[in-house]
């Protein structure tokens, strides 16, 4: 379960991103950086317990994001955990490159998954895989607040957009973003945005800032409505040959 939500600028954009999860699942580790080994570098926390991540951005300006697909009995055994699709896929320096990748995966062992893909200029592209066929979505701008749930994935939707409704409407700056990730509508439950339950809830609240010279990931574990110490770090852009400046 997982609320996204964006924000475009004239050079780039702000992205913010909480992770719901099982309170059972081990602590993640702070985003720090990735590919200093010739490769285009990212920025991604590590998941505790598969050590893959929900959540990269890099260089170029790609962020990619994975929130969780349908509850589908596909029969999926020896399952590949989903936070390594993002690794895969975090050092892509444009958006072609990200669905180039996507089509070339293997994802007969993967769980339902919804992805994000987003670069500094428009559109947005989203990714379905229903754990049999992929669906492509290249335009994808107007399918933001992005949500999922195993919970209860329509009534959760219906819900927190309403709530986006409320609290942004037309007014879609990162002020407002910041307050909606943080509301609880008529209470914190498994409904609201920052989503409370006894055996779950939002486990780390994000910021991805892409500008025309860096890009940076804030980071804070636990409910974002709770004051908790953040962690940022950040990267020069890359030179406009690698930039994912296009489509």
């Amino acid at each position: 379960m997982c609320t996204v939500t964006w924000r475009r600028r004239h050079d780039g954009y702000v992205l913010l991103f909480n992770r719901d999860e099982l309170r059972s699942r081990q602590e993640a580790r702070p985003p720090r950086s990735h590919g200093e080994d010739g490769g285009l570098p990212y920025l991604a926390p590590e998941d505790g317990d598969f050590g893959g991540t929900w959540l990269a951005t890099n260089a170029a300006g790609i962020t990619v994001g994975i929130l969780n697909g349908p509850r589908l009995d596909v029969g999926v055994r020896n399952v590949r955990s989903r936070g390594f699709i993002v690794r895969d896929l975090a050092t892509s320096s444009d958006l072609r490159e990200v669905e180039r990748r996507v089509r070339d995966s293997d994802l007969s062992q993967v769980r339902p998954f919804r992805l994000l893909a987003i670069g500094p200029k428009p559109a947005a592209r989203v990714f379905e895989w229903d754990g049999r066929e992929l669906a492509f979505d290249r335009d994808a701008e107007t399918r933001m607040p992005l949500i999922s749930s195993s919970f209860d994935e329509t009534e959760v939707g219906r819900k927190r957009l309403r709530e986006f409704r409320r609290i942004v409407g037309d007014d879609v700056s990162p002020e407002r973003l910041h307050a909606y990730h943080r509301s609880h509508a008529n209470g914190p439950s498994a409904y609201s945005v920052c989503m409370h339950r006894e055996d779950a809830g939002t486990r780390s609240f994000s910021r991805v800032d892409v500008s025309e010279d860096r890009v940076s990931m804030s980071y804070r574990a636990g409910n974002p409505c709770e004051e908790r110490t953040e962690v940022t770090v950040d990267l020069a852009r890359a030179s406009r040959s690698i930039r994912g400046d296009g489509a």
